[in-house]
């Protein structure tokens, strides 16, 4: 269903992915949705996206901009400052060949950033991780947010 995603495994990137993803928790919420929809509620289902996702919404709303192409896909990692949460998107709409209908995939998923009590216990077991996650975030928001949104990676 295309959810493959392509990295390419620049200095030594795979390894220090697996490194990091060791502080991601399984706590925090988590959605899949794969629907179908006809090729007239395309603005609909983006309109609702712009309202689930609103630090989306500008960029949601330039594929409404574009006439007759009706595939598009955004990757992205959030860092939530106010509610001290990582937030990861995965939003996709392509089309089915030969018919009006176009599939969409919304993938979400968010959790808490490590708490301080939480950090000091991680200091003896896992601050190499947590240094790379923190590196990763910055310097690769796409892949890590394929990481921890489960899209299937195919490395190269």
């Amino acid at each position: 269903m295309g959810m493959q995603y392509q990295i390419e495994n620049v200095d030594n990137l795979k390894k220090k992915c697996e490194e990091a993803m060791k502080i991601v928790s399984s706590c925090g919420d988590f959605t899949k949705n794969y629907f179908s929809i006809k090729r007239e509620k395309f603005n609909d289902v983006i309109m609702q996206w712009q309202t689930n996702y609103p630090d989306l919404y500008r960029e949601l709303e330039q594929w409404k901009k574009v006439p007759r192409l009706f595939t598009h896909e955004i990757l992205v990692l959030l860092r939530k400052n106010k509610s001290k949460k990582v937030e990861c998107i995965f939003l996709k709409i392509y089309e089915s060949q030969g018919t009006d209908i176009l599939n969409c995939i919304d993938i979400y998923r968010n959790y808490p950033k490590p708490s301080k009590i939480t950090k000091v216990r991680n200091i003896i077991f896992k601050r190499k991780s947590e240094k790379i996650f923190n590196e990763l975030l910055k310097s690769q928001p796409k892949t890590m947010a394929a990481l921890i949104l489960g899209l299937k990676i195919s490395w190269k």
